[in-house]
């Protein structure tokens, strides 16, 4: 049961990076600069994230719970990675990006790392007590 209110509210995490960056996180507007692939690769690994945690809520074996949950919060870090060092943005502190974009994509990755560990913690936690 929880395995699946954590994969809900990773797919609501996932959904809200995909819409953020294109509504109301939009990255600087004035021309296609390195903020705006970092979004566009950022919006893609969203979608990444949301096809795991539907996976993650339909499959129930213990062994493809974990893969799936390392691999989610290893495509969190690279969402984290992708603006702060791998693509980067723009290098005015004031610009948008830097001042919205960018930290909301940091505080939803954030988010999708605990609550996956967390789950990994729970389900463990859980197992080793029916073991015992």
């Amino acid at each position: 049961m929880s395995r699946r209110i954590f994969g809900i509210i990773n797919v609501i995490a996932g959904g809200l990076l995909f819409i953020a960056p294109l509504t109301f996180l939009h990255p600087c507007t004035k021309k296609v600069m390195l903020c705006t692939y970092s979004t566009r690769a950022v919006v893609l690994l969203s979608l990444i994230i949301i096809a795991l945690s539907v996976t993650r809520i339909v499959i129930n074996q213990r062994n493809s719970d974990i893969a799936l949950s390392l691999i989610t919060i290893l495509t969190a870090v690279e969402m984290i990675l992708i603006p702060a060092k791998i693509i980067g943005g723009c290098h005015m502190k004031t610009m948008a990006c830097q001042v919205r974009t960018f930290p909301g994509i940091y505080i939803i990755s954030v988010l999708i790392i605990v609550i996956t560990v967390i789950s990994i913690a729970v389900e463990y936690i859980r197992k080793s007590g029916e073991t015992s």
